[in-house]
């Protein structure tokens, strides 16, 4: 018989319905490796794959594992998401315009910080943590309704948001009495917040912007077009400059 159809032999009848159980229970039963992942993962790796049963436990837990892992699916917790990391960004880019920046506070909500999204607005507290179904902020994120005037959150975003709350909407650290002027320790990290350094120039150009610029034209095997002729550089000086093209006596000078 082949591997996943062994030849047939006389065996006892209470034998053979054991090992039929057997069969069945490793067939069924999901790898050791994927244990910690949801329902939902594990009903897409169902949905991907269905094997001819019986099948060997041990080849059938290592194939799981490569098919996690190449699917990108996490094997262990996920990582938690908090408010300064993950949240606070989604708020500032959709809801701090009315919701918090100058003073505007539509609907008495400010969003900028977790303990204002607690103590919420006109309509009660904004999220109630561990039940984003409950929670003011994900119904109108995940309906459409917020933010006004605006294409709906993607789904990643409405996401993030959901599993935040449902996780218990953690805060990174403490946050500060007031919002004004607060600058997180992630926001410290964009580049117009960082020492101005002074980089080594590449060689291979006449001047360093072009030096930065054709180390990144040849790393995707490019590299500048050829220059401009005078008559082509002096055209483009004067439509820059003029808005008109050179006379003969300014081409003229300056060829």
């Amino acid at each position: 018989g082949g591997l996943l159809h062994p030849a047939k032999t006389t065996q006892h009848p209470g034998l053979r319905a054991a090992q039929s159980r057997e069969a069945r229970s490793q067939y069924n039963a999901f790898p050791l490796c994927l244990t910690a992942l949801n329902k939902s993962h594990c009903a897409r790796l169902q949905q991907v794959v269905d094997f001819p049963k019986p099948m060997g436990s041990v080849f059938r837990q290592y194939f799981f594992c490569l098919l996690a892992a190449v699917l990108g699916l996490p094997l262990g917790q996920a990582a938690t998401v908090t408010f300064e990391v993950d949240v606070r960004p989604i708020l500032k880019a959709h809801c701090f315009h009315c919701h918090g920046e100058d003073g505007t506070a539509k609907g008495g909500l400010d969003v900028r910080l977790r303990k204002l999204l607690l103590k919420g607005g006109k309509h009660g507290p904004a999220i109630a943590p561990g039940q984003a179904e409950k929670s003011l902020l994900f119904q109108k994120v995940r309906d459409g309704e917020m933010p006004k005037e605006q294409a709906k959150l993607p789904a990643g975003k409405i996401e993030t948001l959901r599993r935040w709350i449902e996780q218990g909407a953690e805060t990174a650290r403490p946050e500060p009495d007031t919002p004004d002027d607060w600058i997180t320790e992630e926001e410290h990290r964009y580049w117009a917040f960082q020492p101005i350094r002074n980089p080594a120039v590449p060689v291979g150009a006449k001047n360093p912007v072009d030096a930065f610029l054709l180390r990144r034209l040849k790393a995707k095997r490019l590299g500048f077009s050829p220059e401009a002729g005078k008559r082509t550089l002096i055209r483009r000086a004067t439509f820059d400059l003029t808005g008109l093209p050179p006379t003969p006596a300014e081409i003229g000078a300056f060829l």
